[in-house]
């Protein structure tokens, strides 16, 4: 648990050096409209990730004014059956004497068991985050990710989601990202992830359909590498298709369909050239204590 605030307060100072580091001194929205100089309206443009909010803003007073809408603002939704949104990037912006402009701003779902904002749904101006999900926001506001790693993360976080949910990339950018969640909560990141089955009356239905992973293999020759997988009684359950490499560094791609497994311990094998064993990774299908 130490390790988790150390991390969690560290990652908020960091934030708030980036934040003063500013060229110019925007001054928070929340701030602004407390103060009736700004007349601020937000809505939905019907979506629940990316750009799906816009800010209307009116500037109300006698000078010029420079604006920033923080990444780790939490928009509440004015209908309780709708989701409220995070905001994942810094918005600035400057407006002049009775300026009006409508600002789009990047945001997503945090809570998923919701419906999606229909577009022109309303949001108040809300609270600024937990610390733990600043930290998360700190570095979707640094880097681009993926959409479905960024909404994921949040999800792991506000929703109480599987870590595995979020795509396990042999990307060293997006997996910064899986990292920063697996510091906040404490535990080992996998190094696999799954992917769920969809429905169109629910966002996410926690119903795993797929293994997914993209694994990274060294070769010293070339190489046809075979992935198969066992189960604890050393019994082969799924064989994948055989891939042809050069000698080098790869990321071998597994998608792995799930349906109908009973056990919840198995090993992922890659046969080298049929008889040899380049690499064993361990997984399993029981839920992970957050």
């Amino acid at each position: 648990m130490k390790k988790l605030y150390s991390f969690i307060l560290i990652s908020v100072s960091q934030l708030t050096l980036f934040a003063n580091q500013s060229p110019e001194k925007h001054v928070p929205l929340e701030r602004l409209a407390s103060l009736s100089s700004l007349q601020v309206n937000i809505e939905g443009t019907g979506g629940y990730q990316d750009e799906c909010i816009q800010f209307i803003v009116r500037n109300l007073s006698n000078d010029s004014v420079h604006i920033k809408i923080e990444a780790g603002r939490k928009l509440n939704s004015l209908d309780d059956d709708e989701q409220d949104i995070l905001v994942v990037k810094d918005k600035l912006f400057s407006l002049g004497k009775n300026q009006v402009d409508t600002i789009s701003v990047q945001g997503y779902c945090c809570e998923s068991s919701k419906s999606a904002p229909e577009k022109n749904s309303k949001f108040s101006i809300g609270v600024m985050a937990p610390l733990a999900w600043l930290a998360l926001t700190h570095i979707t506001n640094k880097f681009n990710f993926p959409k479905s790693a960024i909404q994921n993360a949040i999800w792991v976080l506000s929703d109480n989601h599987d870590i595995r949910s979020i795509p396990a990339y042999n990307n060293e950018e997006t997996d910064q990202l899986r990292h920063t969640v697996a510091k906040i909560l404490d535990i080992e990141l996998p190094w696999y992830s799954f992917t769920y089955q969809s429905d169109s009356n629910h966002l996410f239905t926690g119903i795993k359909t797929h293994l997914f992973a993209e694994v990274p293999i060294d070769l010293p020759f070339q190489a046809l590498i075979i992935p198969h997988v066992e189960n604890k009684k050393g019994q082969i359950i799924f064989e994948g298709t055989p891939q042809h490499f050069r000698a080098g560094k790869h990321s071998l791609c597994v998608n792995i369909p799930l349906v109908q497994w009973h056990g919840e311990d198995y090993s992922l094998y890659l046969m080298e050239d049929f008889h040899t064993v380049h690499k064993k990774l361990d997984f399993n299908l029981h839920e992970i204590d957050q």
